[in-house]
């Protein structure tokens, strides 16, 4: 019996790339229902991100060490 053509070869790579992101697509979305609170908008603000802060809010953190969150 003769080997599949490629043909055949290419379409089951092609649905197992599918499979594959489909499942990837559930993961995300469970992982999504756990954590409803995270999201891709929910990223943190710059003004909350370490580095380059500003005098004003160095100084405020300074005047209120107990108020730093990391």
């Amino acid at each position: 019996m003769p080997g599949r053509g490629r043909q055949t070869f290419n379409k089951n790579q092609k649905e197992q790339k599918r499979r594959e992101k489909q499942q990837a697509k559930v993961a995300k979305r469970a992982e999504r229902k756990l954590n409803p609170t995270l999201g891709p908008s929910d990223e943190m603000p710059d003004y909350l991100l370490p580095g380059d802060a500003d005098s004003d809010s160095e100084s405020a953190s300074a005047e209120h060490p107990a108020e730093q969150t990391e």
